[in-house]
């Protein structure tokens, strides 16, 4: 048979008792009823694709994905295939998809159907979006800090102390100590994302941490030799014999 010939074809044998056995068999070649559809699209759940085959001798379905094939691995992918009217061998297979719509947008799916006969039939679907998908994600849109998904797009912006590179998804350092010293009275340290202020030495960081306080510190020191049976008490002092050094540091 060739490939136009497809058709249901009967087999009538005549038995000796006069009853007539028919057997009916439908060649149907391999093919699509229907180009690839998409069920649904959302951005939080998964994506169905249904492609229509029909074909006699037995249909194999596979797909791919940009040209690569597709490991249905029940994971991110999942396939299914539902008998929709045997007499012309025609299935409904069912490729789902369990991640981000996002991550496919744009991406080409193809609906290959083979048979033991060799024939070969594929059709081809781009995903685009037709209905509200979040960018957001799918690798946190490519933004490095935060991502805010819109009602048409998505919009990237950056933590406290950090401003949005011209490319829209870096995070540069802002350096506070460049504009008016960070408001540190004295010293102003940049950091990544912050600032920091330190006093010079005679100061002390006022509890706002931004302004300075004068600082006056003394000690005295006594070097000598008590008397054996003498126990001082604060600040007093006995020497038993020999020079008695008394220093005096101040600092501030």
């Amino acid at each position: 048979l060739t490939i136009g010939q497809q058709g249901v074809y009967t087999c009538r044998i005549p038995l000796l008792s006069g009853v007539m056995r028919e057997f009916n068999i439908g060649i149907y070649p391999n093919g699509f009823n229907t180009a690839p559809k998409v069920v649904a699209i959302t951005s939080n759940s998964s994506l169905a694709i249904i492609c229509t085959t029909t074909g006699s001798p037995a249909t194999t379905v596979t797909w791919t994905k940009d040209g690569r094939p597709l490991t249905i691995d029940g994971d991110a992918y999942q396939m299914t295939q539902t008998v929709t009217d045997r007499a012309t061998a025609t299935y409904d297979n069912v490729l789902s998809i369990s991640q981000p719509v996002a991550s496919i947008l744009g991406s080409i799916f193809s609906c290959r159907v083979t048979n033991v006969l060799g024939l070969d039939d594929s059709q081809n679907l781009e995903i685009t979006a037709i209905g509200p998908v979040n960018e957001c994600e799918a690798n946190n849109g490519g933004c490095e800090h935060n991502c805010t998904d819109t009602h048409a797009s998505f919009q990237c912006s950056c933590r406290t102390g950090y401003r949005l590179h011209t490319d829209n998804r870096a995070c540069t350092d802002i350096d506070e100590c460049s504009t008016n010293n960070g408001d540190c009275e004295q010293i102003c340290t940049n950091m990544q994302g912050s600032r920091q202020c330190s006093c010079r030495p005679g100061f002390l960081l006022a509890s706002n941490e931004m302004d300075c306080t004068e600082h006056l510190d003394i000690s005295i020191s006594v070097d000598y030799i008590p008397p054996s049976d003498f126990t001082p008490g604060p600040n007093e002092y006995r020497a038993a014999s020999g020079p008695v050094t008394v220093t005096c540091t101040a600092t501030g």
